[in-house]
């Protein structure tokens, strides 16, 4: 008897460049396949005929297919649109295939149930249900409840579901990239340069009100120290450029270390892989600081140690089931990672159930005055359907109100001819939307001006010799802007507010393109730093006005204009009648001096000088986010 042909979606998209093709790998259904087909049932019963991993038309996707028996698709945000569509041209095609959808966006009510190219649900970790589904379909008289975290239409055409089941140990659950599963796809595909989600542990001890990560309550489970090494070297083999580590909180474990080494020696070995991101724990500084020790200096961290807050607000924090780092703890680790020249980054999230415009904004400030001028993320709060903020009792309790906006992609935009979305918090019962949205464009503008130092060395100034408050500071520039809407600060201000506004309201607008620079839709705050350094000298010539109304040396500007990296812009040594160098080296270090009236001569250097706006864009603004790339070299000069 011919064996049943199995498909499996998780769909990603190409990110092209003139430099390479790269794509993931489709690792949570490889993973679910590999743990299926350790059943003897199973195996005799079905072949994976194909994974399907890029967003090709579904009517095309779908007609390619082969007598398809099940077809599996693993859904979030950037795909569970498409699924649908495949789904639906599947059925209408091939109408005894079953269907069955799984992964974060599959919400926990039975929803999906209206769809009538839906036939199952998977609840939670996907390994155990799919299984057992399998081996259900294949006894010829399934019994349904005998698959736990399964959902299924009954003949009423209501939905009934079991209760979830988790692996209680992950030791012997075999690899997908071990065993083969991707084997033939990469063959197919030689043009790709290959990245993969990676796993050396499953589950999370934290509750944060806007994840879904600790919604099973598990306890973590490690695979196999063996099948991590083993899986290392598949990664050199192969040459996988990038890995983005899965684990909840990398370093929780003495083990961390020597799996961050061992990396370490793949790379200086084989060159690859090239490099990985990681969620580092919260529950040993020291080991994380030794992990990001090896991956800094193997150059294998992507955008370095992540310092996290989502909020330096107590009111939010309480609310979404957090507890921060005390204030000085977190300057003295920062203060550490900068003295090993490790990049560290906070985040912040916009949205969050307690969260003002007022202490939204003042969360920047204080972080700018603890030490972290150039590391800041901060993401909209979007609601993850498993997550307890998009549960109603929650949602009634902070008046929480929620908008599907469309999910942006911009280096592959023509390939989300079916639109994805998020559903975005616009407002709270402490944050309404129009706040909201002048808290996106002063984060935006901040990011921009501040994160990229354009005026860091000015607002410095102000702070620490003046006592103005950054945030105070960027709240009257972006005033004065909006009050002289005539200037380049002015107009680009008003993009980026409208910009926003048009993603709420899910219209379009294509007024952040810089073909000086890209050739794509840049995000704001690199739209934001793009547009001041290509009308360099227009932007401080406009800026006259308003900083006219502060007590600044005379000389202050021209050290922050003379900063600054640009296109071909050759070295030069000038004047300053005060010490800027000490001032501005010893508030980096966090151990601010008081600025010396003092004579100096300073030469500023490119020791990796840029030649045109395109070459600048990719390596100080797209590159270099989270960094201070876009500064020259400033030293003494002789007399």
């Amino acid at each position: 008897m011919p064996k049943r042909n199995l498909y499996l979606v998780q769909t990603d998209m190409l990110y092209v460049s003139v430099r390479f093709t790269s794509a993931y790998l489709p690792y949570g259904c490889g993973q679910l396949w590999a743990y299926a087909s350790q059943s003897d049932l199973v195996r005799d019963t079905y072949t994976l005929a194909e994974l399907l991993f890029l967003r090709t038309d579904p009517a095309e996707a779908a007609a390619r297919l082969e007598e398809p028996f099940l077809v599996g698709f693993s859904c979030y945000s950037w795909n569970t649109e498409y699924n649908k569509a495949l789904a639906k041209e599947i059925k209408k095609l091939y109408p005894a295939c079953l269907t069955v959808f799984g992964g974060h966006n599959v919400p926990p009510d039975c929803s999906f149930f209206d769809f009538p190219y839906v036939d199952f649900l998977v609840r939670g970790e996907g390994e155990i249900p799919f299984r057992r589904l399998l081996e259900e379909l294949a006894a010829g008289e399934p019994d349904f409840r005998a698959v736990p975290g399964l959902a299924w239409r009954t003949d009423d055409g209501c939905g009934c579901e079991n209760a979830p089941a988790h692996l209680l140990s992950l030791e012997d659950v075999p690899s997908p990239f071990l065993t083969g599963v991707f084997d033939s796809l990469m063959q197919a595909h030689p043009e790709i340069q290959w990245s993969t989600v990676w796993e050396t542990n499953r589950g999370c001890p934290y509750k944060c009100a806007y994840c879904d990560w600790g919604l099973l309550k598990s306890k973590i489970r490690c695979f196999s120290m063996q099948r991590i090494l083993d899986e290392i070297q598949w990664f050199t083999e192969k040459k996988v450029e990038f890995l983005w580590g899965a684990d909840a909180n990398f370093g929780i474990f003495e083990r961390d270390e020597p799996i961050a080494q061992a990396l370490a020696d793949a790379k200086s070995r084989t060159g690859y892989p090239l490099t990985i991101y990681v969620n580092y724990a919260k529950n040993d500084e020291e080991r994380v600081f030794r992990i990001a020790h090896i991956l800094n200096g193997n150059n294998l961290s992507r955008v370095g140690s992540t310092i996290s807050f989502q909020s330096m607000s107590p009111e939010v924090l309480a609310n979404i089931g957090r507890k921060n780092l005390n204030y000085a703890h977190f300057q003295s680790l920062m203060k550490r990672y900068k003295a090993e020249g490790i990049r560290c980054y906070t985040e912040l999230i916009l949205g969050l159930p307690g969260e003002t415009l007022e202490s939204f904004c003042r969360g920047f400030g204080k972080l700018y005055e603890l030490g972290q001028h150039d590391g800041i993320e901060f993401y909209n709060l979007c609601l993850l359907p498993n997550s307890p903020l998009a549960q109603p009792a929650m949602r009634e309790k902070f008046s929480i109100q929620t908008k599907a906006i469309t999910f942006i992609q911009p280096q592959a935009e023509s390939l989300f001819k079916i639109k994805e979305y998020n559903q975005l918090v616009v407002s709270t019962n402490t944050m309404t939307n129009e706040d909201r949205l002048k808290a996106m464009l002063f984060g935006r503008f901040v990011q921009g001006v501040h994160g990229y130092a354009l005026l860091r060395c000015i607002a410095i100034y102000l702070y620490h010799v003046q006592g103005i408050a950054y945030e105070r500071f960027y709240t009257d520039l972006l005033a004065y802007f909006a009050a002289h809407p005539e200037t380049i600060g002015g107009t680009t201000v008003q993009k980026i507010d409208a910009f926003h506004r048009a993603i709420t309201d899910n219209s379009i607008y294509d007024q952040t393109l810089l073909p000086e620079l890209a050739k794509q839709q840049l995000e704001m705050n690199n739209f934001t730093f793009g547009t001041f350094v290509l009308h360099f000298e227009r932007f401080f010539r406009e800026l006259e006005p308003f900083l006219a109304s502060y007590r600044l040396p005379a000389d202050l500007v021209g050290y922050q204009k003379a900063l600054m990296r640009l296109p071909n812009r050759p070295d030069e040594t000038l004047p300053f009648a005060y010490d800027y160098p000490a001032f501005f080296r010893s508030v980096y270090a966090q151990s601010p001096q008081p600025l010396e009236h003092k004579p100096v001569r300073v030469h500023f250097s490119d020791p990796h000088p840029v030649a045109d706006w395109q070459h600048y864009y990719d390596v100080i603004i797209f590159q270099g986010r989270l960094t201070s790339r876009a500064l020259r070299t400033a030293a003494y000069a002789g007399a």
